[in-house]
């Protein structure tokens, strides 16, 4: 998933792929963070959520922090290498694999909007 969002945005970010990690990042704070909204919505009401937004904001900040030092350490230095390893992909594999990166970034999106209407 990494290789694919930097290489999509390779042109500003280079190969530092600063977008890439801060995608990421993004992706798995919402992974984490919106289906736990979801269950205590159900559970407790949306004035429960509305009560204690005070505390889940620096809880939201803390876990996009970590998970953006996480991927930050992790994939640095690291599109030189993917790279390598994808470049004799063919066109049709290379296409199939940015659409499936396509919907792992929207579905999630997708159930949580589909979610929040109907609980």
């Amino acid at each position: 998933m990494f290789y694919r969002i930097a290489k999509a945005y390779y042109k500003w970010d280079s190969q530092e792929a600063i977008t890439a990690i801060f995608t990421i990042s993004i992706f798995y704070c919402f992974l984490i963070c919106f289906p736990a909204v979801l269950i205590t919505r159900y559970y407790f009401g949306r004035s429960f959520l509305t009560e204690n937004a005070n505390i889940a904001k620096p809880i939201l900040i803390i876990v996009a922090l970590f998970f953006l030092l996480l991927n930050f350490f992790r994939y640095r230095g690291k599109f030189d290498i993917l790279s390598d390893k994808y470049k004799n992909e063919t066109v049709r594999k290379r296409t199939l694999k940015g659409i499936l990166v396509l919907l792992a970034l929207l579905v999630p999106i997708i159930v949580f909007i589909l979610g929040s209407v109907y609980l």
